[in-house]
């Protein structure tokens, strides 16, 4: 499910948790409870392995990660310039396989964070975890983030 360009509540998006079989949801220009607090606390989205965020505006994210995404594989983010951390519970997700960040310098820490946590949790380097700034000659606003694959070669060059 893809969403742009709206405003959403905990009520609204406790409405879209109750599409059991979603799997993909992607928030792109987005703002969420007037740019506060987004509290999941209550919300679970049982079958939802990616999350893409782009330009979606709140400030803190209230979440037990590992009780509203007990399946996620892959958390993008990209130009949420407000949200100061991602949660360190998104690091008890068994599954979590990728996060990627993306023109969010404020989010790198606590991705790389997650990524520490997981290594002393399981004994594994199992969680692949990604950051990287625009080019200065990169566009304000992108309509779509790029695969996995086409993200890992721009930040990872062939020759680099």
């Amino acid at each position: 499910m893809w969403l742009q360009g709206i405003a959403l509540t905990s009520d609204s998006l406790s409405r879209i948790d109750r599409l059991t079989n979603l799997q993909e949801l992607s928030l792109e220009d987005a703002i969420i409870e007037e740019g506060k607090e987004w509290n999941m606390e209550d919300v679970t989205f049982e079958k939802l392995k990616s999350l893409k965020l782009n330009s979606v505006e709140f400030s803190e994210w209230q979440v037990d990660a590992e009780k509203s995404f007990p399946v996620l594989k892959k958390l993008y983010i990209s130009r949420c310039d407000k949200v100061m951390e991602i949660p360190d519970s998104f690091g008890d997700i068994a599954s979590l396989e990728l996060i990627i960040v993306w023109g969010s310098p404020q989010l790198r820490n606590s991705t790389f964070s997650i990524k520490e946590y997981v290594e002393e949790m399981t004994g594994e380097d199992k969680l692949e975890a990604l950051g990287k700034e625009f080019p200065a000659s990169a566009p304000r606003l992108i309509q779509v983030l790029p695969s996995p694959m086409a993200l890992r070669n721009c930040l990872h060059p062939v020759g680099d």
